[in-house]
This record gives C-alpha cells, structure tokens and sequence, in this order.
C-alpha cells in the first residue's frame, strides 16, 4: 500500500517540494542538503515519465541553489548539498540526455566548475561531466561543432581533471575517423600525467 502510495505521490511531492527545499529563501543549510539528497534519490528511482514532467522544474531549482553558494563555503552541510547537486545533474543527464542534447551550456558549465571550484569538488564534478557526454550522442551537427570548439579550447588547461574530461568526452563522444578528436588523443598522449 505503501508503495502505491509513494509511486502515485512521488512525482507531486517532488516537483513541488523540491525546489522550494534546494533553493527557497527560508530553508536551512542542513534542510538544503538533506532536498539535494532526496533529489538524487528522486533521479534515480522516478520513472521516465514522471522525469519528464519534474526533471526541468528540478534542474532550474538545482542551477540556481548552485549559482547562489559560494565555492569557498566551509558549512559541511553546504558542501555536501553542492555535491549531491553535480550528482543529480549527472543522473539527470543519463536519464533524460534529451534535456542536454541541443545545447552546450550544461557542458559549459561543468567543464568551468572544474577549473574554478575547489578540490573537494572536482571529482563530483568530473563524474557529472562525463555522465553528460552520453546526452549529446546524436546530437545536432551545430551542436557537435560547438562541443568540438569547447574540448579543444579546455584540452590545454591547468587542472588535470579538466583535461581528463576532454580526453573522455574527445574518444567517447566522437568516432575514431573524427579528426579534431583524434588530435585531442594526441595531446592527451603527450600529457605529463598518467592518468589522462
């Protein structure tokens, strides 16, 4: 009973507390982290159709929670729901890519938050980074070209993570007869830290 009840309720109870809970004026550090958290449970669990009708809603709410915290926030609680946010959004971009896939601004985004968030960051970010490369397969020739444009003008960044994610992006996204990519590879190889 119980189960029909969540199953029947889980998309109103989260498209109209979601928000109000991740990035209300009147709501506690700890209360933010704690909606940030059920957020990731509800990409997770929540079928497909329900996603379509609370995903958006929810990833504006997540955007703005993210533009108004300060990176160089030291609350643990603030920390952790920034977390739990790059982590929605790399669920969200896996279940619904259709979300992502006709613009760059998400991978703008992400691939900015990794060169000027903190290291305690980096590594949720990195991981939502390449859960998004899997929305734009298939995605409009423009879109494409301008993703092209973005991997080859972070391929050469200070941070590793950065470069990590072109590498990623560069052999997942493209196919090996792709010469921009292949070029990336390249650069890649000759990168001086192991992992990349």
């Amino acid at each position: 009973m119980v189960e029909r009840f969540l199953a029947k309720e889980s998309k109103n109870v989260a498209r109209l507390s979601v928000p109000k809970i991740t990035h209300g004026s009147d709501t506690t550090s700890r209360l933010k982290q704690l909606g940030m958290e059920f957020t990731v449970w509800v990409f997770k669990h929540s079928k497909i159709d329900q996603l379509k009708l609370m995903g958006p809603v929810i990833l504006s709410g997540i955007l703005k929670s993210l533009d108004t915290v300060s990176s160089s926030e030291s609350d643990v609680t603030v920390r952790d729901s920034k977390t739990f946010a790059y982590q929605a959004i790399g669920l969200l971009s896996q279940r619904m890519p259709q979300l992502f896939r006709d613009k760059i601004d998400m991978a703008v985004r992400l691939f900015d938050a990794l060169k000027v968030e903190t290291q305690h960051f980096r590594l949720s970010i990195q991981e939502a980074t390449n859960s998004l490369a899997t929305a734009y397969k298939g995605a409009p020739s423009t879109v494409l070209k301008d993703l092209e444009t973005l991997l080859l003008k972070n391929s050469q960044e200070e941070q590793s993570e950065v470069r990590f994610c072109v590498m990623r992006w560069a052999t997942s996204l493209f196919d090996l007869q792709h010469c921009p990519s292949r070029f990336i590879c390249m650069l890649g190889a000759a990168d001086a830290k192991l992992d990349i």
